[in-house]
């Protein structure tokens, strides 16, 4: 399983190559902090429109349960979206974490 960050998902819609992320990793899970981060506050990017598109297809939203190892991150400076990513790919056991 792979978990994906905020800035992957950003730069590579702004260079129309969105699709690597499928091309080379198949399913993708992402944080809801990261979903918020791209989607909502990022609604006139491009990546907002890509994550919309994949979501549910091949790219899946995916909600950190043990909250303490969020916040934790957040302590020492993480933004939410980092935080959770790095929470979540714990959780699951993530083969890879994409940064």
């Amino acid at each position: 399983m792979v978990v994906c960050n905020s800035s992957p998902l950003i730069y590579l819609a702004a260079l129309d190559d969105f699709h690597l992320l499928h091309t080379l990793f198949g399913e993708i899970t992402i944080p809801q902090a990261v979903f918020e981060e791209v989607v909502v506050a990022g609604a006139s990017f491009p990546v907002a429109r890509s994550v919309e598109k994949a979501n549910h297809e091949w790219l899946h939203v995916r909600q950190v349960i043990d909250s303490t190892k969020t916040t934790d991150l957040l302590a020492i400076g993480l933004d939410p979206g980092e935080s959770e990513a790095l929470a979540l790919a714990v959780e699951i056991r993530a083969e890879t974490l994409l940064l």
